[in-house]
């Protein structure tokens, strides 16, 4: 029987986060990507089956679940499947501990939580502090299940470029491609995105790419070749000497944790 009992966590404190990212996966094949050994918080944008510890439980789009540390999940896709995830530690102070359902369908509240999550993982890269905070925020509004205000609006030509930046990882990605999506000039585009977000579009591009790297390459086997490309750079002495910098370390031991 799969426990979907509710989860018991410290929020005396921010959590730790050590992975986040948006995970979009184009195939029918299943996936041990969310193996992470800490605690698991998941949107779902699409529906999926997951195989929790060996039983299947059935999600549907705008649903949260929480998945605790020790819990071995499997995703089956079908089609195009997109969920926002962040990987996380918190305290083990038993006497603070909150509860906070297992799996939970968000209704209306789904966008704004989204948007709120979308937001922290921009900060994640350069101020992962300040994004530790967002998603504390975040859990506290799961627990007590209250309307979340929602973070200030994106201008539509903004999200509509981040959008293709986030479903086209893979791919190359240019500015004058996204101005033909965001539906203005390349030069328009490259002022939105600098007053609406606070970065460069090519740095933007940059960390997605970053992050997701760093997702695939902790939770995963995929091959490091392989990985590279998945990110969209090809490239392999480029891949890491750009995951050296920006990570720390190169692409091995972030994979083992070194």
């Amino acid at each position: 029987m799969t426990d979907t009992q509710p989860r018991r966590l410290s929020l005396a404190q921010p959590p730790v986060i050590t992975t986040f990212g948006i995970g979009i996966h184009d195939n029918d094949q299943p996936s041990d990507y969310c193996t992470s050994g800490r605690w698991r918080l998941h949107l779902y944008h699409t529906p999926l089956t997951l195989v929790v510890d060996g039983e299947p439980v059935e999600v549907t789009a705008g649903q949260a679940g929480l998945w605790r540390p020790d819990q071995h999940l499997d995703a089956r896709f079908t089609g195009r499947s997109v969920h926002t995830c962040v990987h996380f530690e918190v305290s083990s102070h038993a006497a603070e501990r909150v509860a906070l359902p297992a799996l939970q369908d968000l209704r209306q509240r789904f966008g704004a939580i989204d948007a709120a999550l979308v937001e922290a993982l921009r900060w994640f890269a350069r101020t992962p502090h300040r994004a530790e905070a967002r998603v504390w925020d975040v859990l506290w509004q799961l627990a007590d299940q209250a309307p979340l205000e929602p973070p200030p609006v994106i201008h539509a030509a903004v999200e509509r470029a981040r959008s293709h930046i986030h479903a086209h990882l893979h791919q190359r990605i240019s500015v004058e491609r996204l101005a033909v999506i965001a539906g203005c000039s390349a030069s328009h585009l490259l002022r939105l995105f600098q007053k609406e977000l606070g970065t460069p579009i090519v740095a933007y591009i940059r960390a997605c790419r970053i992050q997701r790297a760093r997702h695939l390459l902790q939770h995963s086997a995929i091959p490091i070749k392989d990985v590279a490309a998945e990110v969209g750079i090809p490239d392999l002495q480029l891949f890491n000497k750009l995951v050296r910098r920006e990570l720390g370390a190169p692409p091995r031991a972030v994979r083992t944790g070194r």
